[in-house]
């Protein structure tokens, strides 16, 4: 007869779990110290924002005063702009790329332009507007004498509009002579040749800060007339020439290193009589 084993059951082990029962003076204590540390907590996240704003702050003061230096010339510019007809478009130009560079510095410490520009600027916004967008054009003078081309051809507009309202009224023998002067040709006027009159009335500095930044936006370089020549010449010239110009003005000490590279690239030995 077979036997069976049975496998005794191990005793299973219960879990035991005593509740700790807090008195009224330990959970007041516990109560302070959460209340403590969450104040704590709020006080550094209040002290950090403090600081970031602070910082912020110290940021957009530092670049008020920079862009403070600009005010007044800008100021300057639009009462000279008013005032001068031959040079007015020179100094609304440079009314532009002040504009464009005070905008620059200032939204990039989140201060409100036309905030501050109705504050620090006597010209209307609008105006100030228009030539905030000139300024921060590729080609500012093309965009200042675009936008000066269409207002005029704007103002063209309404004055040929009154003048043939009041034509309207019976004036005959004017309007006919009116047709015949503006069937005159006139010459013709383009971006091209209102860029190169603008660019005619600029100051030097200002007309070569102009070209500089349209030729290096093209990636080329601008250079005087005196240094293209110099460039020109040196760019003509042979290569042995080029090697012997630098060759006699190096210094003794790296004339041999160079004629023994220069000899080994031909299967030469570079002697010294007498060594």
């Amino acid at each position: 007869m077979a036997l069976k084993k049975v496998a005794a059951k191990k005793p299973v082990a219960k879990k035991v779990t005593t509740a700790v029962k807090m008195t009224d003076e330990q959970k007041k204590a516990a109560a302070d110290a959460k209340a403590a540390l969450v104040a704590t907590e709020k006080a550094a996240s209040e002290e950090a924002k403090a600081k970031v704003e602070a910082e912020a702050e110290k940021a957009r003061k530092t670049t008020r005063d920079i862009v403070a230096k600009d005010v007044k010339e800008i100021n300057v510019r639009f009462e000279k702009a008013a005032k001068l007809e031959a040079d007015a478009d020179d100094h609304r130009l440079a009314a532009a790329i002040l504009l464009a560079n005070a905008e620059k510095k200032l939204t990039a410490v989140n201060v409100n332009f036309k905030a501050w520009y109705e504050e620090n600027i006597k010209q209307s916004w609008e105006t100030g507007r228009k030539l905030l967008t000139v300024g921060k054009a590729d080609d500012p003078a093309l965009a200042l004498a675009d936008m000066r081309g269409k207002n005029k051809e704007a103002n063209k507009k309404l004055r040929e509009k009154a003048k043939a309202d009041k034509l309207a009224n019976g004036n005959k023998p004017q309007a006919a002579a009116l047709r015949l002067a503006g069937e005159a040709k006139k010459p013709t006027e383009t971006p091209f040749t209102r860029a190169e009159a603008m660019l005619a009335s600029l100051d030097d500095n200002v007309r070569y800060a102009v070209a500089n930044a349209v030729i290096e936006k093209a990636g080329n370089v601008a250079m005087t007339q005196a240094r293209a020549k110099a460039f020109n010449q040196w760019a003509n010239k042979e290569p042995q020439d080029h090697i012997r110009e630098q060759f006699l003005i190096m210094k003794a000490q790296d004339k041999m290193p160079l004629l023994e590279e220069l000899a080994k690239s031909i299967g030469a030995i570079v002697t010294i009589p007498g060594l």
